[in-house]
């Protein structure tokens, strides 16, 4: 799914342990190497230490709102580059009242497989091209 080189690595963000675990089993199939945190807190430190390909990341993460992480993401020089996939059951994007922020995609909870392969794909491919 990555191309020839070396795997694209993929960090999922979400406190449910089977959504973790099944994410895991699918993008390492599809030939990623993934990384998983279920928390939140701890993100901003962890991805600068361990700089991703792209992050999946859940909006709703227990106290904390993705839509925030992802802002802060998104403005650190650190880690703007980085590909933002938000993902949610709860979230819509075209109802107007509704947090924005600046990801790079969103995908509804649940969602096909091939969409989830289609989003990665496009979104790696955009961040290629940027570099």
């Amino acid at each position: 799914m990555n191309g020839i080189g070396r795997a694209k690595r993929i960090l999922v963000v979400d406190d449910d342990h089977d959504i973790l675990d099944l994410m895991t089993i699918i993008l390492t199939q599809e030939g990623f190497e993934v990384e998983v945190l279920d928390n939140g807190y701890t993100i901003i430190d962890y991805v600068i230490g361990n700089v991703p390909d792209l992050i999946i990341l859940d909006l709703n993460l227990g106290n904390l709102d993705g839509r925030d992480i992802c802002d802060d993401l998104k403005s650190n020089v650190d880690t703007q580059h980085i590909p933002i996939v938000i993902f949610s059951a709860t979230y819509d994007r075209l109802y107007p009242n509704t947090k924005k922020c600046d990801a790079d995609a969103f995908l509804s909870k649940p969602f096909e497989l091939q969409q989830l392969k289609d989003e990665i794909n496009g979104q790696l491919t955009k961040s290629a091209l940027n570099q």
